[in-house]
């Protein structure tokens, strides 16, 4: 899970907080242990979180939807061109061995949360029992992993892997909990490759009327990543807020820059996690719930396009910079926003194809080194970074170029003529 160093931590945070003259190693296991019971902290979490969660046409998740390369490949094998992957969520729902009918998108979310239940509580009732039952010719679960003979919680932990237990080759798991927008670092909504992805995508918006997707994993950065979707319906907007690598990030300046070092990345400083000890970022989302709104909702069929006032970021950014965006939602301006666009047009031909026209150095040393980047915020205050000097009149932008997990900032000014 990328926490190699967790048992340590553990360690000296437990140092720290008690009174104890010597933590001992097995004091850290305790803790884990009283931690991840069903009556801990984080079996009460398991019990009263969501898999998902639906407010009108918000969804939450922590990771993505469910599009796995195996559906992709169904699709592109598809002979219908009219067929609609989201007319049946059958698919995402691994856990059940039988499929007796179409599921829809509401009774997805209500099964997904009905599954999280059952699990639970059929751990709790296991860890109850004062006796374990026995495993006659049963392997472990933990040996084998999959769907197949679980109980016990089981399947809800096959449900938070990314991937199935399935021959000789690891097959990617169905799952809203490990999902990612993002393939090697930046998202695939934009990358030319991934064309039946894109289509997808587009489709679930249109069939499920959602506005607004927001969630976590996988870590880009000191900024949440915003990603614009077009589709028939309109526009709509997926943020990922996970910034829990924000120490590592890495501030690019432009050649001319170089020798004032415009902006640094403080660094992790004396923190023991990746954010380090200043860098946050919080999603403000403004939507109206008003009573009139409110009996509006309870007399459509479908949800109100009208409710999504804005959508704002705000915090600071890891060279120190405090700021606040402009509203996402606001299209006479931001229309950079939640794209991914080419700082270099020279070699893009007229159709816009800029396939063979990527990053230059795989670890970039200046602006000059960027091409593909994600812009994330239009800045509308900022304030401790040399960038807030006057360079001209255009806007500030952040964007972010990301390679796995490593990421390059910069604030640059664009034009309209960049997309």
């Amino acid at each position: 899970m990328g926490s190699p160093d967790a048992f340590q931590f553990r360690l000296e945070e437990l140092d720290t907080a008690t009174s104890a003259s010597t933590v001992k190693e097995k004091d850290v296991l305790e803790s884990y242990l009283n931690v991840c019971r069903p009556d801990g902290l984080f079996g009460q979490y398991i019990k009263h979180a969501h898999l998902i969660l639906k407010i009108d046409d918000i969804l939450f998740m922590h990771g993505a939807l469910p599009i796995t390369n195996k559906i992709i490949q169904q699709q592109l094998e598809s002979s219908s061109k009219n067929y609609n992957l989201w007319d049946d969520f059958s698919f995402a729902t691994p856990w059940l061995v039988k499929k007796k009918k179409k599921i829809s998108f509401q009774e997805w979310i209500d099964m997904l949360h009905d599954f999280k239940t059952t699990e639970y509580h059929a751990w709790e009732s296991k860890f109850k029992k004062t006796k374990h039952m026995e495993e006659e010719d049963r392997k472990l679960w933990c040996t084998r992993g999959g769907y197949e003979d679980t109980r016990d919680g089981e399947a809800l932990m096959q449900y938070g892997m990314f991937s199935m237990p399935t021959g000789d080759h690891k097959e990617e798991n169905p799952t809203v909990v490990y999902s990612s927008w993002l393939y090697d670092g930046m998202p695939k909504m934009f990358d030319t490759s991934q064309k039946m992805y894109q289509e997808i995508l587009k489709d679930f918006f249109n069939t499920t009327c959602i506005k607004l997707i927001l969630t976590g994993h996988k870590p880009h950065g000191d900024c949440a990543l915003p990603m614009k979707v077009n589709h028939n319906s309109g526009n709509s907007w997926i943020i990922s807020a996970d910034t829990s690598y924000s120490g590592d990030t890495v501030w690019l300046n432009s050649i001319d820059e170089m020798q004032n070092n415009k902006n640094v990345n403080i660094g992790r400083q004396s923190s023991k996690s990746g954010r380090g000890m200043q860098s946050f970022c919080e999603v403000l989302v403004d939507y109206d719930l008003s009573p009139l709104n409110q009996f509006k909702h309870s007399v459509e069929e479908s949800p109100s396009s009208t409710d999504l006032k804005s959508i704002q970021f705000h915090g600071v950014l890891s060279d120190g910079t405090r700021y606040s965006s402009k509203n996402l939602l606001d299209e006479n301006h931001n229309y950079h926003l939640g794209n991914v666009i080419h700082l270099k047009q020279n070699d893009a031909g007229d159709d816009g194809n800029h396939e063979k026209n990527k990053i230059i150095s795989s670890s970039p040393k200046t602006i000059e080194d960027l091409d593909q980047v994600c812009v994330k915020l239009k800045f509308d205050t900022m304030s401790g970074s040399k960038s807030n000097e006057a360079d001209g009149n255009e806007d500030k932008y952040l964007v972010s170029y990301s390679k796995g997990y490593d990421v390059w900032n910069a604030i640059v000014s664009l034009s309209q003529d960049k997309l």
